[in-house]
């Protein structure tokens, strides 16, 4: 008799003993969220089980010397959207346009939010600060708006947010129609003082996160002051800050270009002749860039000259998150088939893998 559990785990039974035959570790399903925790001591997962029709989140503490699990908790929701650079806040997505700000280290809700388009809610995107103290929305409108994280108590909820709950919150921050149609990729810059916001329209736009200001450019080959990057022709599907907060890196199709953030001049493009890269991070010295796509390959790129430097396998199905250690000694990757691998940073800039 063959059983499976929600954990994804199989065990075999003996039908005249009971006694049971073997096991199979439980298959954790896609990777939804990756983070260093603890200053790095630890790894956060966020992973939607097998049976992800239960409706459950799966968080789990992972200790990267030896790579035990120490810990795992549930939560009821259908899909977790983004975690906080320190661990400690995810967005859980509940249906119907309902979200939940989850407190990871208390296990319990913070707040309930909802959709500006209900209907919409899967085309929502949520992206955290670098501080982890806002995170930003985007919606199918274009809108992007900014949102403060309330503290761990009820006055501070109740300050920032409706207490009634699965009202939408109100605004603390800054809302503004940015795009034509569908916000599709955020991301803040590494002092949490830029936010980058990416759209089905092509194109890539950057705000004070303080004001809540478009910044505008000068590009060099254009005599008109203006407020979007040069227009991408699919849409933008990830955006990275490199860590001094200099670059910035734009994924459309299989292209990857290169960003220059004070003047809104485009650098380079990345000689792509592969799947899509739909995660990517900049190393810790912002010499190289990571990315990692479809065809479940890390591949390295000399950020001075957009050339490939090596590619690394390991992985047997798509690499969707990617992320370092603080003393950027490792890297970490998680895929769409539940597996997280630990890179040792030094060995692959050589050439070599795990």
């Amino acid at each position: 008799l063959i059983s499976g559990s929600k954990d994804g785990s199989l065990r075999g039974w003996d039908t005249l003993s009971g006694s049971q035959r073997f096991s199979r570790s439980a298959f954790m399903g896609p990777i939804r969220g990756l983070v260093f925790a603890e200053k790095g001591s630890t790894l956060a997962s966020v992973n939607t089980p097998g049976l992800s029709t239960l409706g459950i989140i799966q968080h789990r503490l992972w200790d990267i010397r030896t790579g035990s699990q120490l810990s795992m908790h549930e939560l009821n929701a259908i899909e977790a959207k983004t975690i906080s650079p320190d661990g400690t806040v995810l967005v859980a997505e509940h249906g119907g346009g309902r979200f939940t700000l989850w407190d990871m280290r208390q296990h319990r809700s913070l707040s309930a939010l909802a959709a500006v388009h209900p209907k919409d809610d899967l085309n929502v995107k949520f992206g955290f600060s670098w501080d982890s103290k806002t995170f930003a929305s985007g919606d199918k409108d274009g809108s992007v708006r900014l949102w403060d994280i309330p503290h761990r108590s009820q006055s501070a909820i109740k300050r920032f947010f409706t207490p009634s709950p699965g009202v939408q919150p109100l605004f603390t921050g800054f809302s503004h129609k940015g795009h034509t149609g569908y916000v599709s990729a955020l991301a803040f810059s590494p002092d949490s003082k830029i936010l980058a916001s990416g759209g089905w329209d092509g194109r890539i736009r950057l705000w004070s996160a303080d004001t809540g200001d478009a910044l505008r450019y000068k590009p060099r080959k254009a005599g008109l002051v203006n407020q979007t990057l040069t227009r991408q022709k699919h849409q933008v599907g990830t955006l990275v800050f490199s860590p001094d907060n200099k670059r910035l890196a734009s994924r459309s199709g299989n292209e990857i270009y290169l960003w220059d953030v004070a003047t809104g001049n485009s650098l380079r493009k990345l000689a792509l002749a592969v799947d899509r890269q739909d995660t990517m991070v900049f190393s810790p010295d912002g010499s190289f860039l990571v990315s990692g796509g479809w065809d479940g390959i890390l591949r390295l790129w000399h950020v001075q000259t957009g050339n490939l430097a090596s590619m690394h396998t390991g992985h047997t199905q798509s690499i969707w998150l990617l992320v370092f250690s603080p003393d950027g000694k490792t890297l970490a990757s998680a895929s769409s088939g539940g597996t997280i691998l630990l890179w040792n940073w030094e060995a692959m800039t050589q050439g070599e893998d795990r």
